[in-house]
C-alpha cells in the first residue's frame, strides 16, 4: 500500500521531469525518443522509492532503467540495473520481479 505522501511526492516527482522535458507523458517519453526524459523521471522515481522504503517500486524503476538501455543498444548496460533490480526482488521474495 502506497502512502498518500509517497504518492503526492512521486507524482511531484513525475511532474517536474515533465516540465523539465515539456512532455504530457514521461512514461511514454520512451516512446518518444526522449531518452534523456526517461532517464531522468527513472532515476527520480528510483531515489523517491528509496526514500520511502518501497522496495517493488525500486526494483521497477532499476528494470526500466534497464530496459532503457536494452533499447538504446546497450545491453551491457544494461546488466547492472537489471542485477540491482534482481537482487532487491530476491530480497523481499517478490517472484513477480524476477
Amino acid at each position: 500500500m502506497v502512502s498518500d505522501a509517497f504518492e503526492r511526492v512521486l507524482l511531484a516527482s513525475y511532474s517536474a521531469a515533465q516540465k523539465l522535458r515539456g512532455i504530457d507523458d514521461l512514461p511514454g517519453s520512451v516512446e518518444l525518443g526522449d531518452f534523456d526524459a526517461a532517464r531522468a523521471g527513472f532515476l527520480s522515481a528510483r531515489e523517491v522509492a528509496r526514500a520511502a522504503g518501497n522496495q517493488i517500486l525500486e526494483g521497477n524503476t532499476l528494470t526500466n532503467l534497464g530496459m532503457l538501455e536494452v533499447r538504446l543498444g546497450n545491453p551491457m548496460g544494461a546488466l547492472p540495473w537489471l542485477t540491482e533490480a534482481m537482487g532487491i526482488y530476491q530480497e523481499i521474495e517478490y517472484r513477480t520481479g524476477e
